[in-house]
């Protein structure tokens, strides 16, 4: 039986439990978590807003907190707050728009008719290598940085999660079942 056989036969089984279903519209974040000294933090990076996509992306605490949140009244008014909130949101969108570039990388090489070859052979660890931007561009914009944030605070995560295993298991798991299989028709 193919999983969409079993989740068919899952979603009766329920029915006749007498369970109800809603629709639910999740939104989530990917955070770190760090410790200086005896202290932990933890610090949201991404921020997913949810309804497919089109909620866009929440702008995390890494991107703009800071004490000058807690200035009040002429101080909140100075040039220097406006230019630091400036940088803060160009810096996001920056942020947006790199990721939104690494999910279209991904995208693109998920679709069946885009796939090389080599895919049914490969590990993850070694497909984030070979498609990696490298170019001089993507070097000067970024996006050779960008790719390897988005691979270990997005890809690595989420397979994690759904995998259920650790990240070090997910670099070493077979591409494929995360792209899907190729099947000619």
């Amino acid at each position: 039986m193919n999983s969409t056989g079993y989740y068919t036969q899952l979603i009766k089984l329920y029915r006749t439990l007498g369970l109800q279903f809603r629709e639910a519209d999740f939104s989530y974040s990917f955070s770190s978590l760090s410790q200086r000294k005896e202290v932990r933090s933890i610090t949201a990076e991404f921020i997913y807003n949810g309804a497919s996509g089109r909620a866009g992306f929440g702008k995390p605490a890494a991107f703009g907190y800071s004490p000058d949140h807690n200035l009040q009244g002429a101080e909140r008014k100075s040039l220097q707050y406006f230019a630091h909130q400036v940088q803060n949101y160009f810096n996001f969108l920056v942020f947006v728009f790199q990721y939104a570039l690494c999910f279209l990388i991904t995208l693109y090489h998920s679709l069946p008719f885009c796939r090389p070859s080599y895919l049914e052979d490969i590990i993850f660890r070694d497909w984030v290598d070979r498609v990696a931007p490298r170019s001089y561009l993507a070097q000067l914009t970024g996006m050779d940085a960008a790719w390897e944030s988005y691979v270990q605070m997005v890809l690595v995560p989420m397979f994690s999660a759904i995998c259920t295993t650790p990240a070090i298991d997910i670099m070493n798991h077979p591409t494929e079942e995360f792209l899907g299989k190729f099947h000619t028709l």
